[in-house]
């Protein structure tokens, strides 16, 4: 169900440098319609698991140990190849299998709240693929900022005085099966409410 991208070498992406390494990719293409469609059965299925909190207005966790699917995906080699060359690094997932392995964010219409607050990401490299019909979407944009490392005490004070508008550049996702690979941990970064769509955001993580 992975898309024929992820044979290809990673050159199709744009990269971004930060101190020599991926800062993040153009977005391109991951999951096939039949990957998508799989990924959604899954979360449908476990709509008990959704929360939310101060920075996120709706998601789920869990999906790693629910659904085999999201087990398989995560560990796909032929995945984790591509991304350990766009990294330059060689990459495994994280033992905290609960927020790392299928994290999803449902971005709701009309709710007034960012579907993602700015943050950085508690794990070093993260991978974020689009679930849902964005075609004629209104907000629900992905904002990051042009900054080398916005982490710990850069962080706070950009919490205090803002995110300078001039250094923030838009991630344009086409269609639900694209995905953004990115740095997290040291990219601060926001997805915008969505103010009209025809279904809510969904970004699997």
């Amino acid at each position: 169900m992975l898309e024929e991208v992820c044979k290809r070498q990673p050159c199709d992406a744009k990269q971004r440098a930060v101190k020599g390494n991926l800062a993040y990719a153009a977005p391109f293409r991951v999951l096939s319609d039949e990957g998508v469609a799989a990924a959604r059965r899954a979360l449908d299925r476990n709509q008990h698991l959704a929360k939310s909190n101060p920075r996120a207005s709706c998601y789920v966790r869990g999906l790693g140990y629910a659904s085999r699917f999201h087990r398989d995906l995560a560990y796909d080699p032929t995945l984790t190849k591509m991304l350990n060359e766009l990294a330059r690094y060689e990459l495994a997932i994280h033992g905290m299998t609960m927020s790392s392995v299928a994290h999803t964010n449902v971005g709701k219409t009309a709710t007034g709240r960012p579907v993602d607050a700015w943050h950085t990401d508690s794990f070093e490299y993260v991978l974020v693929i689009i679930l849902s019909d964005i075609a004629e979407m209104q907000g629900g944009t992905m904002r990051v900022l042009q900054m080398a490392d916005a982490s710990g005490a850069m962080f706070k004070e950009l919490t205090i005085k803002g995110v300078p508008n001039d250094l923030v550049e838009v991630v344009r996702y086409g269609r639900a099966g694209d995905a953004c690979f990115m740095q997290g941990s040291k990219i601060l970064h926001t997805v915008d409410a969505v103010l009209k769509a025809r279904e809510p955001r969904i970004s699997l993580v």
